[in-house]
């Protein structure tokens, strides 16, 4: 078997226990669980995991802010392991990232996989809720500059 240095030094190269059929816990009690076992692991880092592994979902103004020709979007369809793959008329992001950096691909998710929830704060901001509770802000890419312009050849780039 195979195992990264990395891993080994983070202490993440086994199992991590007990098996824990998914929605037997709560989102916040499973988070809590794998933050008290690895307590040295950035809590971004984990939140990012939880975040590709449950999915997240938008709230109206959150994916409505979103749709500012400031931000890059991606199609309007996307394909996702749960099988619901039309996101109605709104572009998704591709990915987004928090405050430290990392960086975590949007997976969308619908109500009944418990995904965390991306809104916006008093400020404006947005924001990844869990149980109401605010997590971290969340930030998307710009939408580069060449976007929709054309080469000398008339190719759209």
């Amino acid at each position: 078997m195979v195992t990264l240095k990395i891993l080994e030094e983070l202490g993440l190269d086994q199992p991590s226990g007990e098996n824990i059929r998914f929605g037997k816990l709560s989102r916040k009690e499973e988070f809590e669980k794998n933050r008290k076992k690895y307590p040295h692991v950035p809590l971004t880092f984990l939140l990012k995991i939880d975040c590709v592994r449950r999915g997240v979902s938008f709230t109206k103004e959150a994916i409505e802010k979103f749709q500012d020709p400031y931000f890059e979007h991606s199609p309007h369809i996307m394909f996702q392991w749960y099988g619901y793959d039309f996101t109605e008329p709104y572009g998704v992001p591709q990915s987004y990232y928090f405050n430290d950096g990392t960086v975590v691909g949007t997976v969308l998710s619908p109500p009944d996989k418990d995904p965390y929830i991306i809104d916006l704060d008093e400020k404006n901001n947005f924001i990844i809720r869990s149980d109401g509770e605010i997590l971290e802000e969340v930030n998307f890419f710009k939408r580069p500059a060449y976007y929709g312009k054309k080469t000398r050849k008339n190719r759209v780039m």
